[in-house]
């Protein structure tokens, strides 16, 4: 399933020199997978609708040598044939590793959940160990030596081409993680013979033994009937739920996982690899219209539609974006339909995100970790409802959250479910959609610039290193989402920042009201935007629009109002005194001390400063956003 296949094969001319070295081929030269591919039928397999053809010298394919048509069996491997957890673990180096386990602490053995340990140091004894002699040899001889994917490029590469992305992250915590496992075999083997002939505990043979199983594997729960047709796209994050990791947003902060950075959806259900020789040559299309279906005992592959002889034949490795693809198989698709960008929300320091994340669990939308996919930005022109909704609830000021928590506390909890998808997708108020759509365009913009600047310094740094062309498909189309997701948020932010319901500084400077009032004393005063808008606000105290601005009820008002004045008191009454008493107190009723503690508290309340760049143009304002 790698695009790069090393080929090797037996050298018949020394029979001793064969149980040491496996010898490459060349595409001249097919007898080694020949003899494969006889070995498979022999062993039960029914290869003979296929035939393998070269590009390159490392590169081949299946070509259908009939035509079939929709539901006729294309391929067939007998169970017996497939390499999976429970053989490896049942083999000499798996009991072996077993039996290590059992006096290790609990952070050694959850090392080996993924059953990775079991199968990659199944295939390194099978192949370097046990060689000729281990019935899966034919197959294992097959396998390239090295593979296409990042875990094998140098740190100069990684950096080059994939800084600043999230594969860059996951690579060291994969390679971090792996050497983990690494070291759990070795440790297991250390004081046993296993390796004493070939020395081929190492490494290099336990990454090739890595690749192989993520390359080529197919999921274990894939020997039930699956059909594959690339309708079924397991990367939309606001359609899975994982009940079993509910948990607050702080707790999520707190618990260190084994991998914080990965690739795929961490939502979906998780499985373990197996092999399945011979199929497993089969490239990628996307939409091939494949069914896999066990039947005693055999694992048939069955196409959905005609397929014509002569022609290559696809399996369809499932809807998986480019980070999945470069990092499983070595290559990437121009344009994936499947493609998407993971980001991650952060909460920072906020003093209220114990509050919040309660809210956060009652929404049912807890995961940090959010998806642009490609068909959702460039298809639909439409952002994560999820995402949108998290940085909402994260971008609440206090009074937002209070009257937040009471809104969804007042929902009976049966009924909660039936109502989230329209609480989710609802806003909060004015001024929280403009700081949430402009926390979301610098979250977007600064991760489009890290990776933008960071391929800029590298390409000076390392001016003699080849361009991957995979590493650009890949990077290009992740600065393609981040982009065009921002460009959905400035859409977003220029249509609601005409809204009639901002009040900003050159509306307060038209209201006749105040224009006349300021006039009438013989003083000039120089004012600032916030005083202005306290003058702006006092005057109209009882205007429809401001009244109840802080609740109808006035002894909660008083108490909300001492809660956000009582730090500036001091303060305020200063400026009262210097500029409202002597000046304009006896010009307007409602100028007085009591409406300039309102006014502080709603500005305080209701009030943004709008800066950043939207579609060109530059914002810049101060405003009431009521």
């Amino acid at each position: 399933m790698s695009n790069k296949r090393d080929i090797s094969k037996l050298n018949d001319e020394n029979e001793s020199e064969n149980k040491i070295k496996i010898q490459k081929c060349d595409s001249n030269n097919l007898s080694d997978i020949n003899i494969f591919l006889e070995w498979l039928n022999k062993n039960g397999a029914h290869m003979e609708n296929i035939r393998l053809e070269y590009l390159t010298e490392f590169n081949r394919y299946a070509v259908l040598k009939k035509d079939l048509k929709a539901g006729e069996i294309i391929a067939s491997i007998p169970q017996s044939l497939i390499i999976t957890q429970e053989i490896a673990e049942d083999s000499i180096i798996g009991r072996t590793i077993t039996k290590y386990l059992e006096n290790q602490p609990n952070e050694i053995k959850d090392l080996t959940l993924s059953g990775r340990i079991y199968l990659c140091s199944f295939l390194i004894y099978e192949k370097y160990e046990t060689k000729e002699k281990s019935p899966f040899c034919r197959y294992l001889w097959t396998l390239p030596e090295e593979y296409d994917d990042p875990l094998w490029w140098t740190e100069e590469q990684i950096q080059l081409e994939l800084d600043e992305t999230n594969l860059s992250y996951y690579i060291k915590e994969r390679r971090d993680l792996l050497k983990s496992e690494y070291n759990v075999i070795e440790e297991a083997c250390k004081n046993t013979d296993l390796f004493k002939s070939s020395k081929a505990l190492t490494w290099k043979n336990f990454l090739w033994a890595y690749s192989s199983i993520y390359s080529r594997g197919f999921p274990s729960r894939a020997t039930k009937t699956k059909h594959n047709h690339d309708n079924d796209n397991t990367n939309d994050n606001d359609n899975n739920n994982n009940i079993n990791n509910k948990a607050s947003i702080k707790d999520i902060i707190k618990t260190k996982s084994t991998e914080e950075f990965s690739i795929g959806n961490p939502e979906v259900e998780k499985c373990n690899f197996c092999l399945w020789p011979g199929v497993d040559m089969l490239n990628h299309r996307r939409g091939q219209r494949i069914t896999w279906k066990v039947e005693n005992g055999m694992v048939h592959f069955i196409t959905d539609e005609d397929l014509e002889a002569g022609k290559e034949c696809f399996n369809n490795y499932g809807p998986k974006g480019n980070e999945e693809f470069l990092m499983g198989y070595g290559f990437c698709i121009e344009n994936n339909p499947d493609d998407y960008c993971r980001v991650k929300v952060n909460t920072g320091m906020d003093p209220l995100v114990d509050r919040k994340s309660k809210i956060l669990v009652k929404l049912d939308n807890i995961f940090l970790l959010h998806f642009l996919h490609a068909k959702d930005i460039f298809v639909n022109k439409k952002l994560s409802n999820k995402l949108l909704n998290m940085v909402r609830v994260l971008v609440m000021n206090e009074w937002e959250l209070i009257n937040y928590e009471k809104k969804i506390n007042s929902i009976e909890e049966d009924k909660l479910p039936e109502i989230r998808k329209t609480l989710i997708e609802e806003r909060i108020s004015l001024r929280n959609e403009v700081v949430m759509l402009t926390t979301l365009k610098h979250l977007l913009e600064t991760k489009e610039n890290k990776i933008v600047n960071s391929r800029r310094i590298n390409e000076k740094k390392y001016p003699n290193i080849k361009s991957n062309p995979m590493a650009t498909i890949y990077r290009e189309g992740q600065l393609k989402l981040l982009r065009e997701a921002r460009i959905l948020v400035e859409n977003k932010l220029k249509t609601i920042l005409e809204d009639d319901n901002i009040i900003r500084i050159e509306k307060i400077l038209n209201d006749e009201t105040l224009a006349e009032i300021l006039q009438k004393p013989n003083v000039e005063i120089e004012w600032d935007e916030e005083s202005l808008f306290m003058f702006y606000l006092m005057i109209n105290r009882n205007d429809p629009r401001f009244k109840n601005l802080l609740g109808e009820d006035k002894t909660i008002e008083k108490n909300i109002i001492k809660q956000y004045t009582s730090d500036g008191i001091d303060e305020l009454d200063e400026i009262f005194q210097q500029y409202f008493e002597p000046n304009y107190t006896q010009y307007d009723s409602n100028i007085c001390k009591e409406n300039l503690y309102w006014a502080a508290t709603v500005i305080d309340i209701y009030s943004f400063i709008v800066q950043c760049h939207v579609l060109g143009e530059d914002i810049q304002f101060f405003g009431l956003f009521i």
